[in-house]
């Protein structure tokens, strides 16, 4: 019965431009592919973020109505 956290905008944005460097450079460690995101992301300011940060929104909004009693507990 394990359901998962609903996704941040952080690992949403991840999950795209991991596919679009694989894409280009080929198979690549994932812990590359984190560091190029993770230096593209902390270049961008909170109006380049809001696209993955409203779908962050939406995704958690859709996951409190199908699990009204979902507590995270690592």
């Amino acid at each position: 019965n394990y359901i998962p956290r609903p996704r941040n905008s952080w690992i949403i944005f991840r999950t795209e431009r991991s596919e679009a460097i694989t894409r280009a450079m080929g198979k690549i460690e994932a812990q590359l592919v984190s560091k190029i995101v993770s230096e593209e992301w902390g270049l961008m300011d909170a109006e380049k973020k809001r696209p993955w940060t409203q779908q962050a929104e939406d995704e958690k909004r859709a996951h409190k109505k199908k699990f009204p009693d979902y507590r995270y507990q690592p």
